[in-house]
C-alpha cells in the first residue's frame, strides 16, 4: 500500500472510533448509565492512541518493530 492509503486509514479507523465515543456519551447523558461512560473513555482513549501512534509513525524514526526488538528478555 502507498503511504497516503494509510494515511486515510488512520484518519478512517479514528473517525470511526471517535464517533462511537460521542454516541456512547450521549448515551450515557440520557440514560445515566455509568458502562456507557466507561465505554465512551475507552474508544475516546483508543482513538487518541490511533492518531498519536499515526503521528509518531510520520514525524519520528521509532517504529513498533525496533521498541519490540529492543526489548531484552531476562
Amino acid at each position: 500500500m502507498i503511504h497516503i492509503e494509510f494515511v486515510f486509514l488512520k484518519l478512517l479507523t479514528m473517525a470511526a472510533g471517535l464517533i462511537v465515543a460521542i454516541a456512547a456519551y450521549r448515551a450515557y447523558k440520557r440514560y445515566d448509565s455509568r458502562p456507557l461512560l466507561y465505554v465512551s473513555l475507552g474508544f475516546l482513549l483508543i482513538s487518541i492512541g490511533v492518531g498519536s501512534e499515526g503521528i509518531l509513525f510520520d514525524f519520528t524514526p521509532l517504529t513498533l518493530y525496533k521498541q519490540v526488538s529492543s526489548i531484552r528478555y531476562l
